[in-house]
């Protein structure tokens, strides 16, 4: 029966875990979304006029912009061509930023509804179990009660952990993807530097592209990454940056020169995305060590009360 009530006990206390910091991270969430929305507003209304000014472009996405403009280019885009690339990927990056929020926020609330009531049911539950200890335990209840306590808090420490982790590795999938794009785009970068021609330049701006793609679900993953390293507590020391090297559209399209300096950039932002891959991975590396450590905790604790309950 004690077992029965002490596994439920340590379900129940990561669901108040959960319920307290999803409930703050909702209320954060509005508040990015509010600001969001009047940029993405913003946004629309400095693209509504530069695609009035140059018609075809109001329906296009990033990479079908970029294909139109390199198709009928002689040189290299001009001036308001590179400052029209770098609105739409901003404004592109700005409204899959909103989508994701209030993906977020309706997940949460889904999550939060299947939560109610779980801090009264832990509390109940609790006194059930002190109960049962003073009746069956009475010498050892003190104890019993403190080292279940631990025993449940290791748990919830896991769990979070865990979740951490596995967000975490998730960043570094997309990470290493979009570094895989912008090294292909280097490369075609250096075939068109010596000839390649339009053939090459839209495969380096696919893969740009798509790296775009991958960074924008890194981006997200940091934020949600962020979130469940707050969650454990746990002190970052290194700094996860979502924003400067992230930002392809500052990087790839102010004040371009020639197709050479755009593959230097490539190669720059490539190792940029390395670097946060190098950083990323001690991260994750660093939580799987500390999970290990809980782990081994909870076993402890887990061992102290079956010993003390049968040696009673």
């Amino acid at each position: 029966m004690l077992t029965e009530i002490n596994a439920q006990l340590a379900e129940l206390r990561i669901m108040v875990r959960h319920e307290h910091n999803w409930s703050a991270r909702q209320t954060q969430l509005q508040r990015e979304l509010e600001q969001l929305s009047l940029d993405v507003r913003s946004l629309r209304r400095q693209w509504a006029d530069v695609s009035a000014a140059d018609g075809g472009l109001e329906r296009r996405s990033f990479g079908e912009t970029l294909r139109a403009i390199l198709l009928r280019r002689r040189d290299r885009p001009s001036r308001a061509e590179q400052q029209a690339l770098q609105l739409k990927l901003r404004l592109e990056e700005a409204e899959d930023t909103q989508r994701d929020l209030e993906r977020e926020r309706t997940e949460l609330i889904a999550k939060l509804a299947g939560l109610e009531q779980a801090e009264r049911r832990y509390g109940e539950l609790l006194e059930q179990k002190r109960q049962l200890i003073a009746v069956h335990f009475p010498a050892l209840a003190e104890q019993l009660h403190e080292l279940t306590e631990q025993h449940n808090a290791r748990l919830a420490d896991l769990r979070e952990l865990e979740e951490a982790i596995a967000v975490g590795r998730g960043v570094l999938h997309d990470l290493d993807r979009a570094s895989r794009a912008l090294e292909a785009a280097g490369h075609y970068g250096t075939w068109d530097v010596y000839g390649g021609g339009l053939m090459a330049d839209a495969m380096k701006y696919e893969q740009i592209d798509t790296a775009r793609v991958a960074i924008h679900a890194a981006q997200d993953g940091l934020r949600r990454f962020a979130e469940e390293v707050k969650d454990v507590h746990r002190d970052i020391q290194v700094r996860i940056d979502i924003g400067g090297a992230l930002r392809l559209a500052d990087f790839f399209f102010d004040g371009l020169v020639v197709d050479w300096v755009v593959r230097d950039r490539i190669q720059t932002s490539n190792q940029e995305l390395l670097n946060k891959l190098y950083q990323l991975r001690r991260i994750v590396e660093g939580l799987v060590g500390e999970a290990a450590i809980v782990r081994n905790d909870a076993r402890q604790l887990d061992g102290r009360i079956t010993a003390l309950i049968e040696e009673s």
